[in-house]
């Protein structure tokens, strides 16, 4: 089964309109497991087939909000935040855990068109690929163990013709 769901809804708040999106998937095929082989072995392990297990079902959980905070006058620019959210099962996502927020701003030093952001994010790594990662430090001492990426960007988006 493959469904999708989505709603979307404005809020009247200081005449400022709010939107916000939430998607879950289901996908009908088989997806493999980021740590065990067929026999239930760590694929990390010497005597694994190094063939994956299969996983039926997958799904994830997603939502995004993006509110305008100000504006400048009607139809100007003004400054916007976001906020993304993203969880998926661990066992067969590489990522199992994402969030994203920031600010916008467009308009800046008086050029309409051109837009100024900063933005921040997190994601996880999924336990199974973690612990996939912690079995082959059993056998490869120096192999790293994923866990995490954090980041922090700050961007300017211009406009070069009109």
């Amino acid at each position: 089964m493959l469904a999708f769901v989505e709603a979307q809804y404005n809020l009247a708040l200081c005449s400022r309109a709010a939107r916000t999106r939430s998607v879950r998937g289901s996908i009908p095929v088989a997806l493999p497991d980021q740590r065990f082989d067929t026999a239930g072995q760590s694929l990390a392990s010497p005597l694994s087939s190094g063939v994956a297990r299969m996983l039926n079902n997958n799904y994830n959980l997603y939502a995004a909000l993006d509110q305008p905070l100000w504006q400048e006058s009607e139809g100007a620019g003004g400054l916007n935040a976001f906020l993304r959210v993203m969880g998926a099962p661990g066992d067969r996502n590489l990522v199992d855990f994402y969030f994203d927020t920031g600010l916008t701003y467009k308009g800046p030093f008086g050029r309409e068109d051109d837009t100024i952001g900063i933005g921040f994010a997190y994601t996880r790594i999924g336990g199974a690929a973690r612990s996939l990662d912690a079995d082959t430090t059993a056998t490869t001492p120096a192999y790293p163990v994923r866990s995490r990426e954090t980041l922090l960007e700050v961007s300017y988006q211009f406009q070069v013709t009109r």
